[in-house]
């Protein structure tokens, strides 16, 4: 998988002439049925990024739109020859289950964009949650790693205790944040997965117990043996993908601060 980069022009613009920073593009008319959204952003140990890949990979999920805007880093992702959008979106046959994932960490300043971005999507399709799948840094990762979970409704909170530890207290930060509380603000049904896991680099491990998870709550019936066998190898590519992500910011015309990078 290689990267290009290449410049955008100011297109999106409203008739006052101000940037429109969030657009989500579909590449055909589709119905969606009552879908569940699953939202896999680079964050902590790439356990969003990591799942939802897994997820398109082992659903054979169809791309069927993607995410735009002119304050996104200007790159493409080239992988067999196709070239394809940095934030993705993917759906099943059925039409009653969305994935829309990227590898590229993102300028905290669009993480609240984008949630209502995401939002706004959901509302217009009808969907019935959003689902964030996020990594929780700790020091230490025992063998069964816990799952946390958080939900803006009371009762799949309650469905999600069967399965998970409810996080009482700490922070989460980055996208599924912003998705959070832009969800809260507006009675959407949202929820945030998160896996124990490394902070400084790609954890494979941590992504297979959220997938299992999934499987649990929402049937997805993934198997995850592929996963575990090559994670190491997986977690190589997402470094590779990562490091040309981070020489990007050097080489960009309007370089970000890397204290502003979103990282989960």
């Amino acid at each position: 998988m290689f990267l290009l980069f290449y410049m955008k022009k100011l297109k999106n613009l409203d008739p006052a002439g101000v940037v429109k920073p969030i657009e989500i593009i579909l590449h055909k008319d589709v119905v969606f049925k009552k879908p569940t959204i699953f939202e896999g952003f680079s964050g902590v140990g790439l356990v969003g990024t990591i799942s939802a890949q897994y997820i398109v990979t082992q659903k054979n999920l169809e791309l069927v739109g993607h995410m735009e805007s002119d304050l996104f880093p200007p790159v493409a992702v080239l992988s067999k020859g196709v070239i394809k959008h940095p934030v993705r979106i993917y759906s099943n046959e059925k039409r009653d289950m969305i994935v829309i994932e990227t590898e590229f960490p993102l300028p905290t300043t669009l993480a609240s964009k984008i949630a209502k971005g995401i939002i706004n999507f959901a509302k217009q399709i009808n969907a019935k949650e959003i689902v964030c799948l996020e990594g929780i840094a700790v020091s230490n990762i025992s063998k069964d790693a816990v799952i946390y979970s958080i939900s803006t409704d009371k009762k799949i909170q309650e469905k999600l205790s069967k399965f998970s530890k409810p996080l009482e207290s700490g922070i989460v930060m980055g996208v599924s944040a912003s998705v959070l509380l832009e969800s809260k603000e507006r009675n959407f049904p949202a929820t945030c997965l998160l896996a124990e896991s490394h902070f400084e680099f790609p954890d494979g491990k941590s992504a297979v117990m959220v997938i299992k998870k999934l499987n649990d709550i929402y049937g997805l019936g993934i198997n995850t043996a592929k996963l575990e066998k090559e994670s190491d190898s997986f977690e190589s590519q997402l470094k590779t993908i990562i490091g040309h992500a981070k020489d990007l910011k050097k080489t960009a015309m309007e370089p970000q601060d890397p204290s502003k990078m979103m990282y989960g």
